[in-house]
């Protein structure tokens, strides 16, 4: 049993992978309760917010920047099971973009999907300067690395809401309206989370009084449409001019 023995150094080794790989699985895991963290009680997840936990997870509650991460890998492996072979032809010209994303995973190419699913993050981003510029606006407290996260949170949440529904629906080819119905979705979810969770974010980790984080909640949430609209329009205009 001697010659069984390890070095210290080697036990050290062995000891650390060991803790990775379980540390690894329940940062895995931990996607599920933090999403309902975020859409039923976001207050709880204030100290990972404000960075007040260094490892960038407390329990079963992860930090905003793992949260989105592991939110797109986990739609990119929602999506390559439900992938459809078929839409790579329908996206085959387009390199970048939902229908570029869309044929990398038709491809079954996970790599080439988080390369094209990195506008993602400037839209967390943009969220989060919405947010930002609401709390200036109105003159109330704010901190843009918090805003950033609450950008990050919020997208993540909307993400792993909506595209799930979408890839199914079209996947198998269910009919009866449920184009519109993800529209629906994605509305009432925009019109309900995001005021939500900057509420919350804005009154326990701002410390703003409710009045002022009602209305940051009301004004981020017309920027958000602005936003849309203005997007929307910009698109409409380069697909006319092609």
């Amino acid at each position: 049993m001697d010659d069984l023995e390890l070095e210290p150094d080697e036990k050290n080794f062995i000891g650390n992978l060991d803790r990775a790989v379980v540390n690894f699985g329940l940062v895995c895991f931990a996607i599920f309760p933090t999403l309902l963290f975020l859409v039923f009680r976001p207050k709880a997840m204030v100290p990972l917010l404000r960075g007040e936990k260094a490892e960038g997870r407390e329990g079963l509650k992860l930090g905003p920047g793992i949260t989105f991460i592991l939110a797109v890998l986990l739609l990119l492996i929602i999506g390559m099971v439900l992938r459809d072979p078929a839409a790579a032809d329908l996206a085959a010209d387009d390199g970048v973009g939902a229908g570029g994303i869309r044929a990398a995973i038709a491809e079954g190419n996970l790599w080439r999907s988080i390369i094209l699913s990195l506008p993602l993050y400037f839209v967390a981003l943009t969220l989060g300067l919405i947010v930002q510029a609401s709390h200036l606006i109105i003159r109330q407290k704010t901190d843009l690395r918090q805003a950033f996260g609450i950008g990050l949170y919020g997208l993540s949440t909307l993400m792993t809401l909506i595209i799930p529904i979408g890839m199914a629906s079209e996947r198998y080819g269910i009919e009866g309206g449920v184009g519109g119905t993800v529209i629906a979705i994605f509305f009432i979810s925009v019109g309900t989370l995001v005021p939500w969770q900057i509420f919350n974010f804005s009154r326990h980790s701002f410390g703003n009084p409710i009045w002022a984080a009602i209305v940051a909640a009301i004004l981020s949430l017309v920027l958000v449409f602005v936003a849309f609209i203005a997007l929307g329009l910009i698109v409409a205009t380069f697909v006319i001019n092609d």
